[in-house]
This record gives C-alpha cells, structure tokens and sequence, in this order.
C-alpha cells in the first residue's frame, strides 16, 4: 500500500494484519470485539488521524463486558423514577472493566516512537506494527489471564480507589456494588450503605444516592 492519501480504510487495512484471531471489527463502535458465552472483549486502537494524510498510533486498550453485571445495572437504570435526570454515560454497549496498554509493556522509547511516526504507508506502518503487535497480545493475555468475574474483581482490589475508577467503568461504585452481589463477597451491605451515605452526607448528591438505594433494593431480591 503506497500511494498519495492515507484514508481511515487504509488504516484499517494495515490493522487488519494484526488483529488477533477470534476478534471482528465493529464499524459502528470502531473496536475490534469477540463474543464470548458471557461476556464482550473489546479491543480499541487509539490513533491520532490526520486523513488523507497519515495517522499516530497511541497504543490501545482493552474492554471486558460482563454480560450479567450489565444487564442488571440496565435493570435497575431503567427503573429509577428520576433516571434521565442522571448523567452516567451508560449505554447497552458498555463495558464493565477496561485497561489500556502503553509504556508498561513496550517501554517509553517505543511509546514515544509510536506517538511520532506518521504512518502514511507500508513502510512506515512496518516500523510501528511490533509495537502494536506486542500491545494487541498483552490484552489478550489479559483477557485470558481473567476469564471469571471473580479474577477481575481480585484484580481490581489490589488496585487504590482512584486506580479502580479507571478500571470500572463508570459508574465505578454502582458496578462494583453489583460485582460484590453477584460474587456474595462478604462487605456487600457495608458497602452499598457506605456509598449511599457518602453521595447523602459527604458529596451532597441526593440523587445519586436515592439511585444507589434504589440498586441496593434491587440487588437485595436476588
């Protein structure tokens, strides 16, 4: 592929090489997806476009959706009296936990090259495509190395509240407080009543709390 544009096709195409096996693109969402019995794997390349002329690779990250813990916030969302007074961000297509992947696999020089090659054609997409070879296997092997909703609940709990808020979606304490329900971890009551106390007390969101109460009835007829 050497010619005078570089359009979104193009790109796509280069990326097509690469692609793990099992994964789809989705036109619509611009992820690569594989369906799984119960779950959703997403896999997001993020580049910066400069069409028709080039783009930069950033790197990617990863999407993991839990059919069962989406399905019952949808639910419980569609439920809520006041739900379009609520500003979650959430749709059907959610994810449930998601990671991205940068230096910390293929190492900050390479980062760096990744974000200043213009790639325009085969050539310069030949110099970036390890870098993004080693990124589409490290989500894998994650996706991998966590096939139950218990291993990624473990994962996220050696990470600090701030680390957790990128690793759930969002709204991170409401998907955790169903994460905690559906695994029957033992702090489930102590921590839905510590939530709807914090949004009631402490950041003075009645609604958000009436939401998390709301949840927890819900969560508390399973």
């Amino acid at each position: 592929m050497n010619k005078e544009t570089y359009n979104k096709e193009d790109m796509l195409t280069h990326v097509a090489t690469i692609i793990p096996s099992g994964f789809a693109l989705d036109s619509s969402t611009g992820s690569y997806q594989k369906q799984l019995t119960d779950r959703t794997i997403y896999i997001y390349v993020d580049v910066y476009e400069s069409y028709p002329f080039d783009v930069n690779f950033h790197g990617i990250s990863i999407g993991i959706r839990i059919n069962q813990v989406e399905l019952i916030f949808a639910d419980a969302y569609e439920a809520f009296p006041q739900k379009n007074q609520l500003h979650f961000g959430w749709g059907n297509d959610s994810d449930t936990f998601a990671r991205g992947y940068f230096e910390d696999i293929i190492g900050e020089p390479a980062k760096q090259l990744l974000y200043d090659t213009a790639v325009n054609n085969d050539e310069t997409f030949a110099i970036v495509k390890p870098y993004l070879q080693q990124l589409f296997q490290a989500a894998v092997d994650f996706a991998d190395q966590h096939t139950t909703l218990q291993s990624l609940y473990n994962y996220g709990e050696t990470m600090s509240i701030e680390d957790q808020s990128y690793f759930y979606s969002q709204p991170m304490p409401f998907r955790k407080m169903i994460v905690k329900k559906l695994l029957n971890i033992s702090d489930f009551d102590t921590y839905s009543n510590y939530l709807i106390d914090r949004f009631t007390n402490v950041h003075s969101r009645p609604l958000v709390a009436s939401f998390g109460q709301h949840l927890k009835n819900y969560l508390d007829t399973m």
